[in-house]
């Protein structure tokens, strides 16, 4: 892939990076990326663009790659039960609520109720060489396991908290399944941010269905760029949510439509806070 096969509108650096990283990226990150690069309706996003690294010092530094993966997280709808619209949500983690703690309250006193077995604690101080240590009981266990005729299962796992690290016991997790389960009913309780490492927000989510999709867009990739001192205009919005998503004729929105969203969005969850501005003018790049 040469920069000659880009429209001459397409920032240089993103002709580099996307030359650059040919034939390395899954292909459905190809295929996105291939559209905000070749699609003639993100000519104005990309001149907009250029105009507010220009005009905006707080979003200096914020490249055409920037753009493009602030517009590829935005596509990620959250997981279940993120997902779903407040009430379903609701119901649904009330449900998993009642069952986790019925569940929790059967198997107490079982052998699948241990959480008082800690493991055994690993002396952080008085070894020489703890990561040897770790090293040589994963290998003599994956040892074990592969000397079992009909191939062995061990799980090896440790905890570190505040306390210190933990070799945890050799039946774990299935010891401490009643904690997993009360982990489980704290999770119901959270309010917002249910997937894994709780990085995706679900604030946007207010129905399902293929409209949900395009709100969730809107709202998540305006409020991105907010947090920086940047307002994208709702013309540069809708035809953001248009490409990226990938939306046929019949289905692509509006200005109009993006602006009802983002403006309902910011009403029950107000303006953004911006984040803090770093001064970099003294970084030698």
């Amino acid at each position: 892939m040469s920069d000659e096969r880009f429209p001459k509108w397409l920032p240089t650096e993103m002709a580099e990076w996307l030359s650059k990283m040919e034939g390395k990226l899954p292909p459905a990150k190809a295929e996105f990326y291939c559209r905000l690069s070749r699609d003639e309706r993100m000519k104005e996003v990309w001149e907009w663009h250029d105009s507010v690294r220009s005009q905006l010092p707080r979003y200096q530094g914020g490249g055409p790659i920037d753009l493009m993966m602030n517009a590829e997280n935005a596509v990620k709808m959250p997981g279940k039960p993120g997902n779903m619209p407040p009430k379903q949500r609701e119901r649904y983690l009330q449900k998993v609520r009642h069952h986790a703690l019925a569940l929790a309250e059967l198997l107490e006193g079982t052998c699948f109720g241990c959480e008082w077995d800690e493991g055994k604690e690993i002396d952080l101080e008085g070894s020489e060489n703890v990561e040897q240590e770790i090293g040589e009981y994963v290998a003599s266990a994956a040892r074990f396991a592969a000397a079992e005729p009909e191939g062995g299962n061990i799980l090896v796992a440790y905890d570190a908290d505040p306390d210190g690290l933990y070799q945890l016991p050799f039946d774990y997790p299935h010891s401490h399944a009643t904690g997993i389960l009360q982990d489980i009913v704290d999770w119901t309780y959270y309010d917002d941010r249910w997937g894994r490492a709780g990085l995706i927000s679900s604030s946007p989510i207010r129905q399902s269905g293929e409209k949900a999709r395009v709100i969730y867009f809107s709202c998540t990739f305006y409020k991105r760029l907010a947090r920086h001192g940047v307002e994208v205009p709702f013309p540069i919005l809708a035809t953001l949510a248009n490409v990226c998503l990938a939306l046929p004729v019949e289905q692509q929105v509006e200005e109009d439509t993006v602006r009802k969203q983002v403006r309902r969005f910011i009403e029950r969850e107000g303006e953004p806070p911006l984040l803090p501005r770093i001064d970099d003018s003294d970084l030698p790049f």
